[in-house]
């Protein structure tokens, strides 16, 4: 069996820097583990000077008591070391502080990660729903060093079951974002993921044509409810809002002629710059810029409704106006990296994957030209 050698250096520290009032500065202990340092405040606070000089005389308190400090690592690195923990500057800080080892579970690593890594509300809550989701299958107190590539295998499988693949892609990747970010952190020994691949699917291809669009808009629509659900949808159609960014719209403004919607997208928090569309302007003229929104749940169940009474023989939902607005855009000439700017993309990479049905579109259609 491979051995890994660990290289460690521990040193002490008494700043001026950080004296008191009265001229004393705590005793800190500085760890470095195969290079990665940490900083740790030890329960004893002395004067600088008185430190400096007494640091190195065996007879002194000072000395006394860096010399068990230094006994307290060791026994740290000898107990990790016999209960399979990870030695690193992260584990020894823990048991330092802990005064012993302290088991690291799959609730502390999907906690510290939403603590320590800032998200938008809506990705934090998909976070959770995975935290939940894994917990109820390896359990919330499991170790979460003993979760091994076959464990992840296994959810992979539970989640490609019962969810698109899509789904179940980005829920993994986002499982792979904590592990990464646990081991990275010295919090667990192994990356589980090393040998797993993600299929991120096929993006959905539903999206309507402009003719399609125009369909629902001059459609006769009697009841109240599915009317003002057709006005939302070719709201978003005209603007290529998602549904939460939508709720924060506040105004349309105008520069040069052109009415444009700004802001900053909830889940990635990526600024976007979207026109709106001649149909935009009109509904939200007509509502005095008041939408009349409803839940998520409840559009998407109502644009079923309306893709019925319309005779739209595709599933319509939120994600399928916003696709609309791109394919509508892109067929006019505008570039993948304008649209993506419209849509607030992280990157241009990420519209050509997700809109990849845009291009193959676009080359039928110039090949129908040149046919013709």
């Amino acid at each position: 069996m491979r051995t890994i050698r660990t290289t460690t250096n521990i040193s002490f520290y008494c700043r001026h820097s950080k004296v008191d009032s009265d001229g004393y500065a705590p005793v800190e202990i500085c760890i470095i583990i195969n290079g990665k340092r940490t900083m740790l405040s030890l329960p004893r606070k002395e004067k600088p000077n008185v430190f400096k000089n007494d640091c190195k005389k065996k007879s002194s308190e000072v000395y006394a008591f860096i010399s068990e400090a230094r006994k307290n690592i060791d026994r740290a690195m000898t107990d990790l070391l016999r209960y399979g923990q990870p030695i690193t500057t992260y584990t020894i800080k823990e048991y330092v502080r802990n005064g012993g080892i302290r088991t690291y579970t799959i609730t502390d690593l999907f906690d510290t990660f939403l603590k320590e890594n800032k998200t938008s509300l809506v990705t934090f809550q998909k976070y959770r729903i995975i935290q939940r989701q894994f917990c109820s299958m390896f359990g919330g107190e499991k170790e979460a060093n003993s979760i091994s590539s076959n464990d992840i295998n296994l959810f992979y499988s539970y989640l490609r079951s019962t969810e698109k693949e899509t789904t179940a892609g980005a829920k993994m990747g986002k499982l792979k974002t904590i592990f990464k970010y646990a081991y990275e952190g010295g919090r667990i020994p192994t990356f589980p993921f090393s040998n797993i691949h993600i299929s991120k699917g096929e993006p959905n291809k539903v999206y309507l044509t402009e003719t399609e669009i125009k369909a629902i808009a001059d459609k006769a629509i009697d009841i109240p409810r599915i009317a003002q659900v057709r006005d939302i949808f070719l709201f978003q159609a005209s603007t290529g809002l998602s549904f939460s960014d939508m709720a924060d719209t506040e105004t349309i403004m105008e520069k040069n002629g052109v009415e444009y919607v700004q802001g900053r997208r909830k889940k990635t928090n990526v600024e976007y710059t979207a026109i709106v569309l001649p149909k935009g302007i009109e509904i939200w003229n007509r509502y005095n810029g008041k939408l009349p929104l409803l839940s998520n749940q409840k559009y998407n169940a109502y644009l079923k409704e309306l893709a019925d009474i319309c005779g739209i023989q595709k599933t319509i939902t939120t994600h399928t106006a916003r696709k609309s607005y791109a394919s509508v855009l892109y067929q006019k000439g505008v570039s993948i990296g304008v649209i993506a700017k419209m849509l607030g993309h992280t990157s241009e990479k990420t519209t050509q994957r997700t809109y990849a049905f845009l291009t193959e579109d676009n080359v039928l259609n110039e090949a129908a030209k040149i046919l013709k």
